[in-house]
Parts: C-alpha cells; structure tokens; sequence
C-alpha cells in the first residue's frame, strides 16, 4: 500500500531491466486493487527515450522526466481491478510510470522466477 504523494505528477516513464538472469520469462503482471492503476505509454522516439533514461539516476530528475514525456504516447489499458501482463527486460519491454497517486493505492507487482530467483531477489 502507498500513501497519496505527488511524485509522479510528472509520469516517470521507464522500461524494466531484467528481474535475473535466469528468468526465462521477461513478463511482469501489476494490478491496483485500490486507487489508481499504473500508466502504460507506446514509444514515439525510442532513441531519444534511451538518451534521456541513461541520463537518470534516481528517477526524480524533473527536468529529464518533463522531456521523456515528448517521446511517448500514454495509452490506457486497464481500469482499477484489471491486471496487466508486459514486457520487461530488454528492448521490447513496455513503457510505464507510477500513477499520479491522488489517493492512497494498494498495488500488486508480481516477476515469473524460479526458486533461486527469489532467493537471489530477498538478497
């Protein structure tokens, strides 16, 4: 659960790495049970999107966040309730960003992984 916080007013577009190496299925399923669902865009410039991700660091660089914005298009996929499966880890991986949390969110996140992903992952 998260609490309201305006942290993505600004989407904070990015693509997923990997979750490990031995994950043979680069998917991801997310759902918001409860406020706001998570914001899926379509690559307008790919380029120009790899540039400016390579210049973040922690993802609250306004400036660079206010830039990617011009190179997708936000689509909605999903109301609150329905789960979406993407892409992650490579150069099909999907766009995505934090909801603009105006309320408080119960969000679900799960990685498909063998046992000694999820051994590796709680470190």
């Amino acid at each position: 659960m998260s609490p309201p916080n305006e942290d993505c007013t600004v989407p904070r577009w990015h693509v997923d790495g990997r979750y490990s190496e031995t994950n043979e299925v680069p998917f991801k399923f997310v759902v918001s049970l409860k406020g706001p669902q998570t914001r899926f865009a379509k690559m307008i410039n790919w380029d120009e999107f790899k540039k400016l991700s390579r210049q973040m660091e922690t993802g609250l660089e306004m400036g660079i966040r206010e830039k990617l914005v011009d190179t997708v298009e936000e689509i909605f996929p999903a109301e609150i309730g329905q789960g979406m499966i993407f892409r992650v880890g490579d150069d099909g991986a999907v766009v995505h960003s934090e909801p603009d949390a105006t309320e408080s969110r119960i969000f679900l996140s799960v990685v498909a992984g063998k046992r000694k992903d999820v051994i590796e992952m709680q470190g």
